[in-house]
């Protein structure tokens, strides 16, 4: 398992590793460790809403992958809060602005890989 402070600079690290979750549709900077503060702007938003996430750690790229391919591609899992600016989401009809303000996507505390996570009895 790794550490919150580990994950965030993995999933910081551009080419190393990537994450997929709704916080994966927003910038870089949205992603903090567990714990870290979460900057509500009222100036640019009167509406925060979040929700928990299971993130997916890409530990391998690739392009047009079948399905039964796709998990040789992950390298783990990870929980992140999905924060989201519900006024920008609709104002704009789009998810990106609204995830994307800085700190939206606290991630961790832990990172497990996918060996330790079995798919087929978490249903």
């Amino acid at each position: 398992m790794l550490t919150a402070a580990a994950l965030a600079l993995l999933a910081l690290m551009a080419g190393l590793v990537g994450i997929w979750s709704p916080c994966g549709l927003s910038a870089t900077e949205t992603v903090v460790p567990a714990g870290a503060r979460i900057m509500m702007d009222r100036s640019v938003s009167a509406s925060i809403d979040y929700e928990a996430e299971l993130a997916v750690i890409i530990g391998k790229g690739g392009r047009a992958i079948a399905p039964e391919d796709a998990l040789d591609h992950v390298w783990g899992y990870t929980i992140v809060n999905d924060v989201t600016a519900r006024d920008l989401q609709g104002k704009y009809s789009q998810w990106l602005i609204g995830k994307s303000q800085d700190t939206f996507c606290p991630m961790g505390p832990w990172a497990v890989t996918k060996d330790e996570f079995d798919l087929t009895s978490a249903g």
